[in-house]
């Protein structure tokens, strides 16, 4: 519902899917807030017109000096916020929010400045739920489920357990596609099947679309599908870093016009905690002690963050990258990746190795 109040300010009362408010077919967005803490709740907003952005995939109107004058839970959102406060009751402040986040996804329980210090080193991904949360999801069912129930009861468990978790983490665009890229393989393993994680990709991709046309435009929707294409290139740790950061970093310049400089640094740094952290908040879940034993990784995590974040050359703005050269640098990042593979094929065949005739 949209209602116009004294020609000035517009009220809008809609839920909230991808930080957007869905209201009678509009959708809208608050320039200088954050609605992570709100999703798939019922909000009522109230603030100025901003503007429109109007694209070929439809158009966002913005709200400024918006408040949240009425918030009205879903029964997801109701548990979600209980397992926080749990968390956060063992590990109060930024370390709880973080906890949160890794776990669960989100970004809404961390203070403002942290907020801005995972984004100018690029972490924020980190506190994003997605296929990376849904492996050690899948993997503790597996490793609980096969030892008592049998591989293919164990599987119906998996799908359940995904669905159950995309709910909980929020809905979210990355979490979708990496449930959807989950249950499809999870269904062709049952059916004594393999399937291709490209093609994977491709129908999760396909479905979110028909499902709602607009998440094309969803920066959160291009993002996780550029990532999960550099996952699935890579070959190794490092490469995974290196092709996620390559095929991020368009879309990063297009949405936001400044690019992290020390991001893989920082991947590097933080990044062997997180398995840690999730499985130590996980069992903290139900023995609440454990939560204190991920406090020193939580810490350590926040301090390489804001000491990075710090750095003069952490961040560069270079200004918004317009779609065609995204395009062009796609098209250019393809021919390079495509060369470079048809170097080590030839390379590794006998035929054309010097070793054979040697």
């Amino acid at each position: 519902m949209v209602i116009l109040i004294a020609l000035i300010l517009i009220q809008v009362t809609g839920r909230v899917t991808n930080g957007t408010i869905m209201a009678d077919h509009q959708r809208f967005r608050i320039a200088d807030q954050s609605l992570d803490a709100y999703e798939g709740g019922k909000v009522t907003a109230i603030g100025n017109h901003l503007g429109e952005v109007i694209n070929s995939y439809g158009s966002i109107k913005w709200l400024s000096e918006a408040q949240i004058v009425k918030f009205t839970p879903d029964f997801w959102y109701s548990l979600r916020s209980k397992l926080a406060k749990y968390i956060q009751n063992w590990l109060p402040g930024d370390v709880g929010g973080l906890a949160v986040g890794i776990l669960l996804g989100g970004s809404g329980l961390l203070s403002r400045d942290l907020n801005n210090a995972f984004r100018t080193v690029g972490l924020s991904h980190i506190v994003a739920a997605s296929g990376f949360n849904l492996i050690f999801v899948i993997g503790w069912i597996n490793a609980l489920g096969t030892r008592f129930f049998g591989k293919r009861t164990t599987m119906l468990f998996a799908l359940v357990g995904t669905i159950l978790y995309m709910f909980i983490s929020g809905m979210s665009s990355s979490i979708i596609r990496a449930g959807i890229m989950t249950i499809i393989s999870i269904t062709a393993l049952y059916f004594g099947r393999k399937s291709d994680p490209f093609w994977s990709l491709i129908l999760a991709a396909v479905i979110m679309i028909i499902v709602d046309p607009f998440i094309i435009s969803d920066i959160g929707f291009q993002l996780s599908m550029a990532a999960t294409i550099g996952v699935l290139l890579s070959t190794s740790p490092l490469g995974l870093i290196f092709m996620v950061q390559v095929l991020t970093a368009p879309l990063i310049l297009h949405h936001f016009g400044n690019l992290s400089i020390v991001a893989p640094i920082a991947n590097l740094a933080v990044g062997w905690t997180i398995p840690l952290i999730m499985q130590l908040v996980a069992l903290g879940l139900f023995i609440g002690p454990i939560l204190f034993f991920a406090w020193p990784l939580l810490a350590f995590m926040i301090a390489i963050v804001n000491w990075l974040a710090k750095l003069p050359f952490a961040s560069i703005t270079v200004g918004t990258m317009g779609w065609g050269w995204v395009i062009v640098y796609y098209i250019t990042v393809a021919i390079v990746y495509n060369h470079v593979n048809d170097y080590d094929r030839r390379q590794d065949s006998p035929i054309d190795s010097p070793s054979r005739w040697s």
